[in-house]
């Protein structure tokens, strides 16, 4: 699974833009993670097994995470793509969240 760095990544900002045109993303909370995406929107670095959050971050529930990021790809998509409706791909992108999940979660977290 490809994870692209501005859209995998909820709670992450980002913090300073490298020379080589990578980005690196910071946990919003803690400060203490973060993770570095190309000039192509590639991970190239994660953190390691030793990184930790500091417990004050916050934690979501795995249906508030997917919704999330789809909701984060349509704004991707609505500042990247010329011709882009943002209502329609949020029509769709409900109606694909509700058929594959409990509808009033995503609804709740959409």
């Amino acid at each position: 699974m490809i994870l692209f760095a501005r859209r995998s990544f909820i709670g992450f900002i980002s913090v300073t833009s490298n020379a080589d045109g990578s980005v690196r993303f910071r946990c919003q909370t803690c400060k203490s993670i973060s993770v570095t995406g190309d000039k192509t929107d590639l991970i190239c670095r994660k953190p390691n097994a030793s990184s930790r959050h500091l417990g004050q971050c916050k934690k979501y529930f795995t249906i508030q995470t997917i919704c999330m990021k789809k909701y984060e790809e349509i704004k991707h998509d609505a500042r990247t793509e010329v011709s882009f409706s943002f209502s329609k791909s949020y029509g769709e992108g409900l109606q694909q969240l509700q058929g594959q999940y409990d509808p009033q979660l995503v609804a709740q977290y959409y």
